[in-house]
């Protein structure tokens, strides 16, 4: 019998808001990084809201042909 390993699911709600693996959550955090670097995400400070919030930050993400992988 092979030897059985855990795996990371990609079923609902793997990868969504609230349920992301350390490593995806690293990754919207550089994201949002890399988009605020080129003006077009502004992140919260004190009362003032952050330009987007993170459900369209992870959308973009996942809709955007950029690879993080790729950031020099």
């Amino acid at each position: 019998m092979a030897d059985l390993t855990r795996v990371e699911s990609m079923q609902y709600p793997a990868g969504h808001l609230s349920h992301l693996s350390d490593h995806q959550q690293a990754q919207l955090a550089e994201f949002k990084d890399i988009c605020r670097d080129a003006g077009y995400y502004t992140p919260a400070n004190g009362a003032k809201s952050a330009s987007h919030d993170d459900e369209t930050m992870l959308y973009a993400h996942n809709t955007s042909t950029m690879s993080i992988s790729t950031r020099h």
